[in-house]
């Protein structure tokens, strides 16, 4: 499976991005801030072209990556000339690297989006192509092309897997996408089917040879449906969907999406402009994301190891029961993603817990070789390395001869 990076990091993306009074400089520098750095612009070109522009400016000043929406070329109305006098303009822009056909399509699309990929692929130079998926929760009213609705079937797992298996053959991305927000009631109260979606995407984009990106949960939608996460829940889902080979995460939200039937609650930054709690927790989650990939990027995936209880089910077809020179697990509310790079083994400790801090011993075949980064604190005897590890926080433990001090936060 492709890895994927901006600027020797994760994709740390954002969606919902600034319109509006929020198209200023202060608003692009304060999401800089934060540690993002994609932007899914939210100003459809055809549309606004001069905001565009504009979102385009302040994205490159701060080193801000964008994907733009093209969804217009797969529309029966589709003004190939205006179209193209667009695109000499996103190529020509280094801050643009992306082009979306759009979010959670159905299946009446796929003949559509097929049609426009194609296209767009004789055209589009370097910029990718991308479409965002609909989550394995979905109900067939969605798969249709209609709205959720709490009381409506949830597809099942095999009708699923056969709609983004087809939906990514045909439409050709460059780039496989979901979202899936599991956080609904009480803290730690998860979607059931969150390790499933994971595996089962991380398989169709080893098939199609693609990088994996998913939706981090931070703002509700819908009120009382899904809510607004802790840092915790947030560092939870980074560190999880790395274990699964994700190297590109979206925070939704970025900017408070304006309310209507959904009724959002406040974003990373509100409708005024403000900092939220939420944008420090996304910000104090990346700082901690470029160390893991700094630890890990290019390394092979090799599976996961579960300690414990987790909030949802991880998939037996994807657990391993030993890796590398780790002899023995003990704790509770684990899992360690295992990862090989040039014949030394990287693995990467996801506190599932996420309203407790927990403590996990690990027995290697020699504990003073290996060396911790990101640990609240850790000590070291005989019976092996104890390490806390905060709620819903990840540690990573590499073998003492790896230098990765370019990233480091913490020894």
């Amino acid at each position: 499976m492709k890895q994927f990076s901006i600027n020797n990091t994760f994709a740390l993306g954002g969606w919902v991005t600034p319109t509006g009074d929020l198209l200023n400089e202060k608003t692009f520098k304060d999401i800089a801030e934060s540690g993002i750095n994609l932007l899914f612009c939210s100003i459809v070109p055809r549309n606004d072209f001069e905001g565009v522009k504009k979102f385009a400016g302040y994205s490159e000043k701060y080193g801000l990556k964008v994907v733009l929406d093209v969804t217009e070329v797969a529309e029966d109305d589709f003004d190939e000339k205006d179209f193209l006098i667009r695109l000499d303009f996103y190529k020509k822009t280094s801050c643009i690297i992306g082009l979306s056909l759009g979010d959670e399509p159905g299946l009446k699309s796929i003949p559509k989006i097929e049609k426009a990929a194609k296209y767009l692929r004789k055209i589009k130079g370097d910029l990718f192509l991308y479409l965002n998926n609909l989550p394995i929760y979905a109900t067939k009213e969605q798969l249709n092309g209609g709205w959720w609705t709490p009381e409506a079937k949830e597809l099942e797992n095999k009708e699923y897997d056969e709609f983004i298996d087809e939906m990514t053959a045909r439409s050709g991305v460059d780039v496989l996408s979901y979202d899936h927000y599991p956080f609904r009631g009480n803290p730690g109260e998860s979607d059931p089917r969150y390790f499933v979606q994971l595996s089962l995407t991380r398989e169709i984009a080893e098939k199609y040879n693609l990088p994996l990106f998913n939706f981090t949960q931070v703002t509700s939608w819908k009120k009382g449906e899904v809510r607004n996460t802790t840092v915790a829940e947030i560092s939870c889902l980074c560190g999880t969907s790395v274990c699964y080979g994700v190297t590109g995460l979206v925070y939704f939200c970025c900017c408070t999406p304006a309310s209507g039937v959904e009724q959002f609650e406040k974003a990373m930054i509100d409708e005024y402009g403000n900092k939220t709690e939420s944008f420090y927790s996304v910000k104090a989650v990346n700082e901690r994301l470029k160390t893991v990939f700094d630890c890990i990027f290019g390394a092979e995936r090799k599976g996961i190891i579960v300690a414990g209880r987790c909030f949802a089910e991880v998939p037996e077809k994807d657990r391993i029961q030993s890796f590398g020179d780790l002899k023995k697990i003990e704790g509770d509310g684990f899992i360690v993603g295992c990862f090989e790079k040039k014949h030394s083994e990287i693995y990467l400790i996801v506190n599932v817990s996420v309203c407790s801090d927990n403590v996990i011993k690990l027995k290697f075949d020699n504990n003073s070789e290996k060396r911790i980064y990101l640990a609240e604190s850790e000590s070291l005897s005989e019976d092996g390395l104890v390490v806390s590890v905060e709620a819903g926080g990840f540690v990573v433990v590499v073998d003492k001869q790896e230098s990765y001090e370019k990233n480091r936060v913490a020894d």
